[in-house]
């Protein structure tokens, strides 16, 4: 049941952050060194979703575990990609947090 949600939150995030390291390697592309970054985003974002999208699609599927729902895979792919949808607007509020 959690190997559902973690696969839709790990393609919905390996398509975010395919999108951002897009966009980073196209305004970056003329720069020896920082052309790289965008490989780096692509980096970060998988590690990230594979620690973070195993803990909290494992605490889901406890909780529809322990109160004897079924999860359907409809429900499997809001969740998935609602955390997803989450973890870009948190990294959006601290990086404007910091400036």
């Amino acid at each position: 049941m959690w190997y559902n949600i973690f696969l839709w939150e790990l393609f919905a995030s390996f398509i975010i952050h395919a999108i951002a390291g897009l966009i980073a390697f196209v305004a970056l592309r003329k720069h020896n060194l920082m052309r790289w970054y965008s490989a780096v985003i692509m980096v970060v974002g998988l590690l990230s979703s594979l620690t973070t999208g195993v803990i909290t699609s494992a605490a889901i599927a406890g909780v529809y575990r322990a109160s004897n729902i079924e999860l359907a895979p409809i429900y499997a792919m809001v969740w998935g990609v609602g955390q997803a949808a989450c973890k870009v607007g948190l990294s959006f509020n601290k990086i404007l947090a910091s400036l």
